[in-house]
């Protein structure tokens, strides 16, 4: 059952009024079990409003017809004939060098056990954004729908073979 103090909390983030954290020290709430139920509805409000906590964002504008040629077609061919030649060359022309994966089977998330590839996803989101935040390495959060040791192997080796995100 949900308290009202609980309900005014999740209000409160929902409309951005008021912080949890103001809210609790106003309310003078002390037991740690207040304070991680605080927590979490706010975690939760977050996600909802947001429809999770990560996003992909583009370096450079599209606003004319000459700036999606030079960055799409047919501008793009050159680098990709530059990589093509010298497979080496994909770190200096494109995301490749500050890019990370974040790969999970869902088995064993943040002491939560195995939850699943579905259910893991918020939690590679907020890893996703620790990389970029902290490092400034961008991170994409992949989870496998597999649990066989084999394939999750396969797919962290050769993205592209096996590899099934969500």
């Amino acid at each position: 059952m949900v308290s009202n103090t609980e309900k005014d909390l999740e209000g409160n983030v929902e409309k951005g009024s008021e912080t949890t954290s103001q809210k609790i020290s106003e309310q003078g709430i002390k037991n740690e079990n207040d304070v991680h139920t605080s927590l979490y509805q706010e975690s939760l409000a977050m996600h909802r409003r947001l429809g999770g906590v990560l996003e992909v964002a583009s370096k450079v504008h599209l606003r004319t017809i000459h700036d999606l040629s030079v960055a799409y077609t047919p501008g793009v061919a050159e680098p990709c004939r530059k990589i093509s030649e010298n497979p080496n060359l994909v770190y200096l022309y494109t995301l490749k060098k500050n890019t990370v994966a974040v790969v999970t089977d869902g088995s064993a998330v943040l002491g939560l056990g195995n939850i699943g590839p579905y259910a893991a996803l918020p939690v590679m989101e907020g890893k996703a954004i620790i990389f970029k935040e902290f490092a400034g390495i961008d991170a994409f959060p992949i989870c496998l729908d597999t649990q066989d040791t084999e394939e999750v192997i396969k797919a962290v080796k050769k993205p592209g073979s096996g590899l099934r995100g969500h």
